[in-house]
């Protein structure tokens, strides 16, 4: 049998079922918006902002490279910041997506610290 990746809506409900936000009946209180982001060299990236209830857990699905990655909300000093553990390839530590006053990033962590990034998008701005 060959198994196929998750759409973002399989993604999304994987990581509200992991932090025990999403239970049956829940579904009116999840909102999501999407946003299309062209980069530097042209490349796109795709990521839907999502948020369960007014205060609940925040997380962002990012659409990168024929992937899709759950990413959850992380500490930030400016801009949303959200992280994620899985990479495009088998050997990344993870994925970042950081979006500061309308400029995205997308990073991937270079070892166990999520301090240390090499950038994969630059200067992603909404189109």
């Amino acid at each position: 049998m060959k198994l196929q990746r998750p759409g973002w809506r399989g993604v999304l409900a994987g990581a509200l079922l992991t932090c025990g936000a999403w239970s049956a009946g829940a579904q009116e209180a999840f909102s999501y918006t999407l946003a299309q982001y062209t980069c530097d060299g042209g490349a796109r990236v795709e990521v839907r902002y999502a948020r369960y209830g007014a205060g609940g857990p925040r997380f962002a699905v990012v659409s990168y490279s024929g992937g899709v990655f759950g990413l959850a909300e992380a500490a930030s000093a400016s801009g949303e910041r959200y992280a994620g553990l899985f990479g495009p390839k088998v050997d990344d530590h993870g994925l970042e997506w950081w979006e500061a006053k309308g400029v995205g990033t997308l990073s991937k962590f270079t070892g166990t610290d999520t301090r240390e990034t090499k950038p994969l998008l630059r200067n992603c701005r909404t189109r």
